[in-house]
């Protein structure tokens, strides 16, 4: 590696999450069998607005307690949360930034995650936290 800065991520397909492993270890549960294209690594320093820039504009991540959400060059302007049985679990109106990170409750669960844009777009996410 370059650096001690330098941004490593794991992206996990499966769960729609990207993992800074240089912040937190990773561990996930699958079924017996071959996945080859579930998981992608990826280093450097612009690591991080690559993959923001794919998979509908939305990257979701953990970071030590918190979850993160980067949509890169996009602008949120609300987000909510839902747990799996569709309670909201996290609302926050007026974002304007293309940054949010909130604090996680519990690990393991299932949250979805519906993010509006400035420019009225919108995408809904399910990752496991």
């Amino acid at each position: 590696l370059q650096n001690e800065d330098t941004k490593i991520y794991l992206k996990d397909k499966a769960n729609s999450l990207l993992i800074d492993l240089k912040q937190s270890g990773y561990s996930f549960s699958a079924v017996a069998g071959n996945f080859k294209d579930r998981f992608e690594l990826h280093i450097g320093a612009k690591a991080l607005q690559i993959i923001a820039a794919q998979g509908a504009g939305l990257a979701v991540y953990k970071d030590n307690t918190e979850l993160v959400l980067n949509s890169g060059t996009n602008i949120m302007a609300s987000v909510k949360v839902y747990d799996i049985l569709g309670r909201l679990y996290y609302e926050k109106s007026n974002v304007n930034a293309s940054e949010l990170r909130f604090t996680r409750s519990k690990s393991n669960e299932v949250l979805i995650i519906k993010t509006t844009f400035t420019n009225g777009e919108q995408v809904v996410k399910k990752v496991l936290n």
